[in-house]
């Protein structure tokens, strides 16, 4: 009896000794920023954004070959390569292409998902459209990013399955479920991370996406893991590139203010340079002598200080104002009036008393001028405008 027992002691020794550590993924602090479908919901389309394998998702698996997945850094732990956030904000996201794998321990069945890091990774920032920062915490945007995404990500499927780093316990998810218990041979692991679904020019759409894994039960067959299927799993949301903002009718990001800006200073006409321009004294505007190009003009009241400055200096009253043709602030002569209408400088016109008193539209129209307190009260009345 007492040999009995020490042989039963020396097993449960023996399987702990085999127990293997499992890595796992964080739970972001702002998966609920992210909304899920309510109840069982399943949507059939793979849509998960990667390297082109169908949706990483299993089309055939008899006798272990699995016919849409490459094997990972271990033998028969198949694998898929997307883009994803391996860091979650409220408002955003760090993405990466990564490679997620579908790993197992045959001693005791256990099956889960690990994450890897490709060399390429081409990690950015992408956030809700009026965000930006480092994790978009701000709410304004003072930047325009004019990376082209879709060629950003072109080529990194050539990146390997195999001899990259394991990254999964610092990647974020908004959920995770790893399957350990050796018992229950009918759960599989299930983690839902913020994938993206399409890839714009200016920005993507993402979603939280199920991913779940599998593996073989059966002692007589080789052990395989695999991504068994891929869902999304929450409401869909566009994030844009800084600088740009969500069309309703297109559905695409699209120039906001501050990169219409941009787009323009790109494509000065003639004399103008994208270095003299001051986002405080100048407004962009249709070049005079060619209507696919830009120019820039000092706002309202000021004009260029020589022909050749672009330095805005304070222009305005009858006398003087901002010349339609140069923008250079123009100061008319005696006898002559700077008229905002053909912006130049124009003769003047003689005013009688009577328009003096009540404009030139005369009192029923304009009221008693004279009663008007300040200057330019006075000046409207009688000129009319």
């Amino acid at each position: 009896m007492k040999k009995f027992f020490i042989t039963a002691a020396l097993s449960v020794v023996a399987c702990n000794a085999f127990a293997i550590s499992i890595d796992e993924p964080k739970v972001s602090a702002n998966a609920s920023a992210w909304e899920l479908y309510s109840g069982n919901v399943v949507v059939p389309e793979d849509l998960l954004y990667g390297d082109g394998l169908s949706g990483f998702i299993r089309k055939d698996l008899i006798g272990g070959r699995v016919d849409t997945q490459k094997e990972g850094t271990a033998a028969h732990q198949y694998a898929a390569v997307v883009l994803m956030a391996r860091e979650i904000y409220a408002n955003g996201g760090k993405f990466c292409i990564t490679q997620i794998q579908s790993a197992y321990k045959q001693a005791y069945r256990w099956q889960w998902l690990d994450y890897y890091a490709p060399a390429a990774s081409n990690c950015f920032v992408m956030c809700k459209p009026g965000f930006s920062g480092s994790k978009c915490e701000t709410q304004s945007v003072t930047s325009c990013d004019t990376t082209n995404y879709t060629s950003k990500l072109s080529g990194y499927k050539k990146d390997p399955f195999k001899n990259i780093d394991k990254i999964t316990s610092s990647v974020e998810v908004i959920s995770q479920k790893n399957q350990r218990n050796k018992d229950r041979k009918d759960a599989k692991a299930e983690h839902i991370v913020l994938g993206v679904v399409n890839v714009q020019e200016h920005g993507l759409k993402v979603a939280p996406v199920r991913i779940e894994g599998d593996r073989f039960d059966v002692m007589s067959v080789p052990m395989r893991a695999w991504i068994a299927s891929v869902h999304i799993a929450g409401n869909p949301v566009t994030l844009c590139a800084s600088g740009y903002k969500y069309g309703t009718s297109t559905g695409k990001c699209e120039p906001d203010e501050i990169c219409e800006t941009e787009g323009k200073l790109g494509n000065l006409c003639s004399g103008y340079n994208r270095s003299d321009y001051d986002a405080s004294q100048h407004n962009i505007a249709i070049c005079v002598s060619d209507s696919s190009k830009y120019m820039f003009r000092c706002r309202d009241g000021f004009a260029f200080e020589t022909s050749t400055s672009k330095k805005c200096v304070e222009c305005d009253g009858r006398r003087q104002g901002q010349n339609g043709s140069t923008g250079v602030c123009e100061k008319c002569n005696v006898g002559n009036v700077f008229s905002k209408n053909e912006k130049r400088c124009v003769a003047a016109r003689g005013i009688s008393k009577q328009d003096m008193m009540y404009g030139v539209q005369g009192k029923q129209q304009q009221g008693n001028c004279w009663e008007k307190i300040t200057p330019s009260e006075y000046i409207q009345c009688v000129m009319g405008n």
